[in-house]
């Protein structure tokens, strides 16, 4: 029993070095973008009050819809109030022959609404949604070609989406020096107390309010979310291959669209703006709130991007691209696949604590450490300290008070996410490997029965 009872020592001692050696090394990694965000007083949201004329970009909204029944109607009647002031505006939902009631509320939504039109698939459902987005953007293609409609630029957005009745003029005043642009995405939390639908609305604050503008300013390859960006055409003809610009064999079309673009050298801009009211301007929606539909969801995003995407892409730099802008793409490719590495880590922390205590709790000593280990855990200890502070930071200024706490209590549960969502994503890139297609695996959604204004 005595040697079994050393030998949990030794293996909780070598994995809390592994695991402390490799949260060193990330905590300096995320410690250098938050350094950068501090310094650069220009990342932070600004005012639209009092900001220049608007541009007149007349805009085609891009909507993928497969069995959207429950969320589409409600959604394109939101849009249509919200959005009821844009001269130029043409809303092309992507339908399938063999999704009826889909096609049916598109179908009522563009009576109420001509500016709506239904665009059905050639081929049946599902088959992925840069598929979908490719035969939208044919049939906008076609519609300027005859003269049906007028477009400077496209916005994609989801069918659960909640749009923000200012975003089509700050995406407007952004294209005006970009080929690009991407709105922040805030997720709805259904309660406060929500662990796994508030989970990402602590992940996306972080992201989006403080990762992605530090992206942009450093003029690294800047990815888009998939809803709230918006794309000049001429900017996606450079990078259609006849099929249409979006990746219609990837898990994650949008990441791979932003990546492909700055590759071009196109020019990518994250837009941070409030309204007349102080509200931050973003594309909401609610996100899964069970653990395993949350799982599925995610294991999609990190396979598609740290596995697939690492495949596909390579380490994609503009040609012409300076040097910080090309070390600066480097680092955020980086950091974009190192979420398996995490998961690893987290895991091997975990372990690491649990098995210490069972061998301590059987009355074996902790190992004597080298001075330098200590010191290790000890700047660890502080970068965690800093690391949630951050994230309650960034969660406050989404959420309120509140949520800036419960992003504390909430790191946990985005841990445990990640490692579940790496053991499938590994699984499943495996099985893509063997030969496996791809499908549109969606979550079920839901729109709010009534729109809350998250606090600022």
């Amino acid at each position: 029993m005595e040697s079994w009872v050393a030998l949990l020592s030794a293996v909780a001692f070598e994995l809390g070095l592994f695991a402390a050696v490799c949260f060193a090394a990330v905590a300096i990694d995320d410690l250098a973008v938050d350094l950068i965000w501090l310094v650069r007083r220009d990342l932070r949201p600004h005012s639209l009050t009092g900001s220049r004329a608007i541009p007149d970009v007349a805009f085609a909204v891009f909507i993928p819809a497969w069995r959207e029944a429950a969320v589409i109607g409600p959604m394109l009647r939101n849009l249509s109030a919200q959005w009821a002031h844009w001269p130029q505006l043409t809303v092309y939902v992507g339908v399938y022959p063999n999704d009826p009631d889909t096609l049916a509320d598109v179908e009522q939504a563009a009576v109420l609404d001509p500016r709506i039109r239904a665009v059905v698939n050639d081929k049946a459902g599902p088959t992925t949604k840069g598929a979908c987005l490719n035969r939208l953007w044919h049939q906008l293609r076609d519609d300027i070609a005859t003269g049906r409609t007028a477009a400077d630029a496209c916005i994609i957005h989801d069918a659960e989406d909640v749009v923000d009745p200012k975003e089509l003029e700050l995406l407007a005043r952004g294209l005006a020096d970009a080929d690009y642009a991407q709105i922040p995405v805030i997720p709805l939390v259904r309660q406060q107390w929500s662990w796994i639908g508030g989970h990402y609305g602590d992940e996306f604050a972080e992201s989006h309010l403080k990762e992605l503008p530090v992206r942009a300013a450093l003029g690294g390859a800047m990815p888009t979310a998939g809803v709230g960006c918006a794309f000049r055409l001429a900017a996606l003809d450079c990078i259609d291959n006849g099929h249409g610009p979006f990746a219609a064999d990837s898990l994650v079309e949008d990441y791979e669209l932003g990546v492909r673009l700055s590759a071009s050298g196109a020019h990518g801009v994250m837009l941070l703006a409030s309204d007349d009211d102080g509200r931050l301007i973003a594309s909401r929606a609610l996100f899964p709130d069970r653990l395993d539909t949350a799982v599925r969801q995610k294991t999609r995003w990190l396979r598609g991007i740290a596995l697939d995407g690492w495949d596909r892409l390579g380490w994609s730099i503009a040609p012409h691209a300076i040097w910080v802008s090309r070390l600066s793409t480097l680092w955020m490719l980086w950091r974009d696949r190192r979420g398996l590495l995490s998961a690893i880590v987290i895991f091997a922390g975990y372990t690491a604590i649990v098995t210490g205590l069972v061998a301590l709790a059987m009355g074996k000593p902790p190992l004597i450490m080298h001075p330098a280990v200590v010191a290790l855990l000890w700047f660890n200890l502080a970068m965690l300290f800093w690391r949630l502070a951050m994230r309650a930071m960034f969660a406050r200024r989404a959420y309120g008070v509140g949520g800036g706490l419960l992003a504390i209590l909430r790191q946990p549960i985005s841990n445990l996410i990640l490692v579940m969502t790496a053991w499938r994503a590994l699984r499943d890139y495996w099985a893509g490997r063997r030969g496996m297609a791809l499908r549109w695996d969606k979550t079920e959604h839901e729109f709010p029965a009534a729109t809350p204004a998250p606090a600022e």
